[in-house]
C-alpha cells in the first residue's frame, strides 16, 4: 500500500497514531483500529467489537520521505500464527480425508460390495470438504472489509482528500 500523505513524517504519525489503539482489550466493546505506530514500523488491524480473531488481515509498513513527500508503505497480510493455523487445518483436514478413502476402499476390497461402512465413509468425506469448502467462504468477505475498513480509517485520519491508496496494498500491483 502506498499513501502520499502532504504532512511532515512526525505530523503524519501523530495523525495515524491518535485513531490506532494500543489495546483491543480496553476497546472490547467498540469497533476500532488497534496496533503501533512509529515512524520505523506500523502495525494496524481491525478490531471487531466483543471478538478477538487470529485471521484478521494486518498492515504492515513504515513512514518515509520521497521527494518531499511522506509517504506510508506497506501491505496487508496475516500475522505467521495464522498461515501455521492454516497450515495445520489443511494438513489435518488431508489426514483426514486420506483415512477416509483409504476406509471406503479397504471396505469395498473386503466385502466386494458397498456396506453401510463404505457409505458412512464417502458421507464423511463429503461433509470435510464441504465444511473446509463452506469455511473459506464465510470468511472471506470479512477479510476484504477488514481492509477497506481499515484503509478508510488511515485516510481519514490524514483527513486530506489527495491521500490515495495504492492497488498494490490489495495484492494486485
Amino acid at each position: 500500500m502506498w499513501l502520499r500523505i502532504w504532512k511532515s513524517i512526525s505530523d503524519a504519525v501523530r495523525s495515524l497514531a491518535t485513531v490506532v489503539e494500543r489495546s483491543e482489550f480496553a476497546n472490547w466493546g467498540v469497533d476500532c483500529l488497534v496496533g503501533h505506530v512509529t515512524i520505523p514500523q506500523v502495525r494496524i488491524a481491525r478490531h471487531r467489537a466483543g471478538q478477538r480473531t487470529s485471521t484478521r488481515p494486518v498492515f504492515r509498513g513504515r513512514f518515509r520521505e520521497d521527494s518531499g513527500r511522506t509517504v506510508l508503505d506497506g501491505r496487508f497480510a496475516y500475522p505467521w500464527t495464522t498461515r501455521l493455523l492454516l497450515m495445520a487445518s489443511v494438513a489435518v483436514l488431508a489426514v483426514f480425508v486420506l483415512a477416509l478413502a483409504i476406509l471406503g476402499i479397504a471396505v469395498l476390497a473386503a466385502n466386494g460390495r458397498r456396506d453401510a461402512t463404505f457409505w458412512m465413509a464417502v458421507v464423511a468425506l463429503m461433509l470435510s470438504v464441504t465444511l473446509a469448502a463452506a469455511l473459506s467462504r464465510v470468511t472471506q468477505p470479512f477479510e476484504r472489509e477488514d481492509i477497506a475498513w481499515i484503509s478508510e480509517r488511515v485516510q481519514a485520519s490524514m483527513a486530506l482528500p489527495n491521500n490515495r491508496i495504492h492497488s498494490a496494498a490489495f495484492g494486485r500491483g
